[in-house]
């Protein structure tokens, strides 16, 4: 699969955990943080591959190396918010705004992603360089997530 699907794949899973949560009813206190846990964990590998695998490539591209810059401070972002929420309790009155908040910031580096990043990718990077980009993205994926398992058995 090419990198822009897999990154695409990605944006959709999370965006569907942040619907999930909006979903909740403001009752629902028990259910944010194990959601919110979820989100964390999907843009926590989401963000790792990206920035390991696929903004490096990039990077070498004159005419994409401002937007991966860019993109890097948005993940920053990203991350600080992400710590803020986690240093939280769900029933902060600044819990439910915070993760919208991170929701939006989310959206928005989607939609620059894949409306001017990706579309670089596909023009300077041959077919076969995004398969191959693809399969080490899942691979990183998948060893991440095996890490990850193993220290919460640990």
């Amino acid at each position: 699969m090419k990198a822009t699907m897999v990154l695409k794949r990605d944006h959709q899973a999370v965006s569907g955990l942040f619907r999930d949560f909006e979903r909740l009813p403001d009752e629902d206190i028990a259910g944010r943080r194990p959601l919110v846990d979820r989100i964390r964990q999907e843009l926590d590998l989401h963000l790792r591959i990206e920035e390991e695998l696929f903004y490096p490539e990039l990077e070498r591209v004159p005419e994409a190396s401002d937007l991966i810059r860019e993109a890097r401070t948005e993940h920053q972002l990203v991350k600080d918010l992400i710590a803020e929420i986690a240093r939280l309790d769900p029933t902060d009155l600044d819990y439910v705004a915070k993760v919208e908040v991170l929701r939006e910031n989310f959206t928005h580096h989607v939609e620059e992603e894949e409306s001017e990043i990706f579309p670089l990718a596909k023009k300077h990077l041959s077919g076969d360089r995004l398969d191959k980009i693809g399969d080490q993205l899942e691979n990183r994926r998948d060893e991440l997530m095996r890490q990850a398992r193993k220290a919460e058995l640990a």
